[in-house]
């Protein structure tokens, strides 16, 4: 789509009390984009959808153990991905705030956000992911400064030479250049 315009995602209060997210933009945009009202309710409606399946996710990632499951967290990190590369271009809209507005509408932290979505980065495909290295070994190996230096580090993890998130910092912290 050609004509992007500009959107937040605000959560507006009524009077009474009662509040709803609304997708806002600009004078400009409205004045320039006769299209405007059904792009920004169809924007609306993508919204409050992505946000119901992830907080779904959401509901499911903590383990029996208490530990986030990774491919679960990838699948989360995938759906964001896909929403703001794909399904928001679709309506022709550019999501400006869409790390505040996540983290207040899926209730999570800045910095836990920032990882999930640096995770899919990293880690494009699912079959990258392997079942013995959890959530928090790859929230540690996401800090690494080069993608050579992770890899080793994963093998090391998967060969069991390396066990905890602690041993990850050290081995992290000796190869630092």
């Amino acid at each position: 789509m050609k004509n992007q315009i500009i959107v937040e995602i605000k959560k507006i209060t009524n009077p009474d009390g009662t509040s709803k997210l609304g997708a806002i933009t600009y004078l400009e945009e409205v004045l320039s984009t006769p299209d405007i009202k059904k792009r920004l309710s169809t924007m609306e409606k993508e919204y409050e959808s992505f946000i119901k399946q992830c907080k779904e996710i959401l509901t499911r990632i903590q383990t029996p153990q208490g530990r986030s499951d990774a491919k679960l967290r990838w699948k989360l990190a995938d759906k964001i991905y896909s929403f703001l590369n794909s399904d928001t271009k679709n309506i022709g809209v550019v999501l400006v705030n869409y790390i505040d507005t996540l983290c207040r509408d899926l209730g999570v932290s800045k910095s836990d956000l920032r990882y999930t979505i640096k995770f899919r980065h990293k880690y494009r495909t699912l079959e990258e992911l392997d079942s013995r290295i959890n959530w928090s070994k790859y929230r540690e190996l996401l800090d690494f400064p080069n993608d050579k230096l992770r890899k080793d580090c994963e093998t090391l993890i998967k060969d069991g030479k390396i066990t905890t998130d602690a041993l990850i910092r050290e081995f992290k912290q000796k190869n630092r250049k």
